[in-house]
């Protein structure tokens, strides 16, 4: 009994640790695309510098992702449930949602 109460802390322990790294991950996004200069800057000048802090935006981003499926795989094995589950389907649904909020604050 006492086994099966540790056994469930630890995966409710890993699910909870996870899904906080995700939302740190996703806050990481927070951040403008682009500073406001203080002087008027030509076109040219305004797309290469936009262009290339977008560059960095979308690095940042996509190595964030990788950490998210990381942690995705991390419950899933710690849950032991089948990825064709409904409830594990559920489950990255809810996490999906966070991403596209943190997206949707980094775009914005």
């Amino acid at each position: 009994s006492m086994e099966q109460v540790k056994c469930m802390h630890d995966v409710l322990k890993t699910m909870k640790d996870n899904l906080a790294q995700i939302q740190d991950a996703v806050k990481q996004w927070d951040t403008p695309m682009i500073e406001r200069a203080v002087k008027p800057t030509d076109t040219d000048e305004f797309e290469r510098t936009f262009n290339s802090m977008k560059a960095a935006v979308f690095s940042k981003i996509k190595d964030t992702g990788k950490t998210i499926h990381a942690s995705l795989q991390s419950t899933n094995k710690a849950l032991r449930v089948s990825n064709a589950s409904t409830d594990w389907k559920c489950y990255v649904e809810f996490v999906n949602s966070i991403v596209i909020g943190g997206l949707s604050t980094a775009i914005v």
